[in-house]
């Protein structure tokens, strides 16, 4: 396992309810993803996940299949 962090800028600048609900949902749904750090200040998503798995891409496309607004 080969853990890595990458951080996306976010769309708007706070998530909502339901976008957050989203990201819990993913750690369980994706292999490979392993949490999240949200800097709403910064308009930061932080998202950690195993690279021997998944790529800054798809990390990307399951971010936005879940209705989450980041800039890849």
């Amino acid at each position: 396992m080969t853990l890595c962090e990458t951080t996306f800028r976010l769309q708007s600048g706070s998530l909502s309810e339901r976008q957050l609900t989203a990201l819990e949902q993913l750690k369980g749904q994706v292999y490979g993803m392993r949490g999240f750090r949200i800097a709403e200040d910064l308009g930061e998503l932080a998202v950690t996940y195993d690279a021997s798995r998944l790529t800054h891409a798809d990390v990307a496309q399951e971010l936005h299949k879940a209705g989450v607004p980041v800039c890849a």
